[in-house]
């Protein structure tokens, strides 16, 4: 089977795949290609398990549609070139892990209609978005940050891919990752031997990650109360914090690598050092893969569940915000892990690449997540959490009724019943409003909604009798809590599958 994998998100993104990729690889069927766009092509470099890489020029494809003269064509052109090379490549298999209105275009554009098999985000014959399996349903309704999703995002590109996970799937390139940069300004003044702390300043966000005054603070701590080196990292841009975080006290200096480090370098660093700090972004991803442990700065533009450190011995400390963090605590909870100890109760632990996080205080418990699992994974449904969220499911539930009701009509009267279809069309604006009463309501609303898009296009009397059955199921749920206010037990006699 010939295979093409398309990852058009960033560097992070495409680290995580990696092991996907070694899993499909693992699973034998023949060639494995993978797009990516060119300007982060860089991450695949090492990664042994495909036969081919792809690469998707973005700036050429939009820089037509961004000039003073405007050219359509010019940009279509860059596309059409690109999709007429894949698809005269014969894939038997595509999947798509990126997620995105784009790539789902572009899937069902290079998968056409020779395609045997087509995993992620794609598209109908008429244009509307198709969701081609479960796991990209589940990604579409209820992933991202505020969500109680606690399914990491690895592990959601193998369930996409159809493939299971092995601890051996996360490890660093194939070939020895000697770093130029690395090797000639710091494995020298480490003299072979001392491993690292390595620091990485930046994120693709400033809100996901510290500033430079909580940066210097915990740099100058680590200084002070470790002999182990500091290395700093970080891209170009972030040149000035590079400049005024690694000046300290102690007589000591941080190594500063911002800006003069490729990926291989990186890898050659992380592969070496003894611990990597830094919030959600590539070098966390990276040390998955080498084995590093990590310490995860975490706030509330990501989500730790999803984007979280996936290496054995790994935490996580996670806030509203980097001003909510201590520098201090930071340090405290570096210097625990270096040594060996227990360290930070509010720590998320990492107990390795295919284990759940071990979380307590309050990330404990969630009634979101237990939503979740009862939707889709077969758990028992749980109790409501509040008397809001019980008024939400009896106004859901009166909604609903509503629309069987209107349902039954065109079942009787016939598809083209004018009031019966008004009715109907109101109901995604009830429905929508009732799903902001609780965050759990949202959840079930999410599913519903998104199981419906997932119906697709089909002659009139299918769909119809299709949409009833969804109906139903939602009303299966629903009958399990319009009894009265919420019950003692949990509800084990309910499947959504």
């Amino acid at each position: 089977m010939k295979t093409l994998v398309l990852q058009l998100a960033r560097l992070g993104d495409i680290y995580q795949t990696w092991p996907v990729m070694r899993a499909l690889r693992r699973a034998g069927g023949g060639e494995l290609h993978l797009l990516a766009r060119a300007k982060f092509a860089g991450a695949v470099d090492g990664l042994e398990a495909i036969d081919r890489l792809w690469t998707l020029d973005a700036r050429a494809a939009l820089a037509p549609l961004v000039g003073d003269a405007l050219d359509i064509e010019a940009s279509l052109a860059v596309l059409d070139d690109l999709v007429a090379r894949l698809r005269a490549e014969g894939f038997e298999r595509v999947i798509n892990l990126s997620y995105s209105p784009f790539s789902s275009r572009l899937t069902a554009a290079v998968a056409g209609s020779g395609a045997g098999e087509v995993r992620g985000y794609t598209r109908h014959a008429d244009g509307y978005l198709q969701l081609a399996d479960d796991a990209s349903a589940y990604f579409y309704a209820q992933v991202g940050p505020g969500r109680a999703n606690r399914v990491h995002l690895t592990e959601l590109f193998a369930q996409t891919a159809g493939v299971e996970l092995v601890e051996a799937d996360w490890a660093g390139p194939a070939t020895r990752p000697e770093g130029g940069a690395v090797a000639a300004k710091l494995f020298s003044l480490l003299n072979g031997a001392r491993a690292p702390i390595v620091v990485h300043l930046g994120a693709s966000r400033p809100g996901k990650t510290f500033g430079s005054h909580k940066w210097l603070q915990v740099v100058s701590g680590l200084l002070e109360r470790t002999d182990a080196p500091v290395a700093l990292i970080g891209a170009a841009g972030e040149r000035a914090l590079a400049d005024a975080v690694k000046s300290s006290a102690a007589g000591r200096e941080a190594v500063d690598l911002v800006g003069s480090t490729t990926l291989r370098d990186v890898f050659a660093l992380l592969a070496k050092a003894r611990l990597a700090i830094g919030g959600d972004s590539a070098p966390v991803h990276i040390a998955a893969l080498t084995g590093t442990p990590c310490l995860n700065l975490s706030f509330r533009e990501v989500s730790f569940w999803e984007t979280g450190p996936k290496s054995a011995g790994s935490r996580i400390l996670a806030f509203e915000a980097a001003d909510d963090l201590a520098s201090d605590v930071v340090v405290r909870e570096a210097l625990a892990m270096l040594a060996g100890e227990e360290g930070d109760p509010r720590a998320i632990r990492v107990a390795g690449p295919i284990e759940p996080y071990a979380a307590g205080g309050p990330f404990a418990a969630s009634a979101g997540w237990e939503w979740l699992q009862a939707i889709y994974m077969g758990r028992p449904f749980p109790v409501p959490e509040s008397e809001l969220c019980v008024q939400g499911l009896l106004r859901l539930q009166e909604a609903n009724e509503l629309a069987l009701e209107q349902l039954a009509v065109l079942g009787r009267r016939g598809l083209a019943d004018r009031t019966a279809l008004a009715i109907l069309d109101r109901f995604d604006e009830i429905i929508g409003a009732i799903a902001g009463m609780a965050p759990t309501i949202g959840i079930l609303v999410r599913w519903f909604q998104t199981e419906r898009i997932r119906l697709g296009p089909m002659p009139g009397e299918e769909l119809l009798a299709k949409t009833v059955s969804l109906h139903a199921k939602l009303r299966d749920v629903l009958g399990l809590y319009v009894a009265g206010p919420a019950r003692e037990e949990t509800h084990d006699d309910v499947r959504m599958g």
